[in-house]
């Protein structure tokens, strides 16, 4: 386990890249659920932050021209090598706390 992040559990949800949705403990206290594990078919391994689905004056789900639900992140970061520190930190501790969720689906 990563000294400053503990993956308090996690739950399966395989589907192209996602693998599954971590809930994390930082070693500032905030724990952090939803956090979306991707993995590519290459085997590169990353974290996404919790995101909620736009919506529309009336409620319903903004889709891009694909018809897939548009997500807007909940949290931000400064930089793109502050998120990569991020994304690391998750993948390294989720590696070592549940190591067949970064698996690769053969084709």
């Amino acid at each position: 386990m990563s000294a400053s992040v503990a993956v308090e559990g996690f739950r399966p949800c395989r589907r192209a890249t996602l693998r599954g949705f971590a809930k994390v403990r930082f070693a500032s206290g905030l724990v952090m659920d939803e956090i979306a594990v991707q993995v590519s078919q290459s085997g590169k391994a990353w974290a996404q932050p919790p995101a909620a689905p736009r919506l529309d004056a009336d409620g319903n789900p903004i889709r891009d021209e694909r018809g897939k639900v548009k997500y807007s992140p909940l949290i931000g970061f400064a930089d793109l090598e502050t998120r990569g520190r991020w994304s690391a930190q998750i993948i390294e501790a989720l590696r070592q706390s549940h190591p067949r969720a970064l698996e690769v689906e053969s084709p």
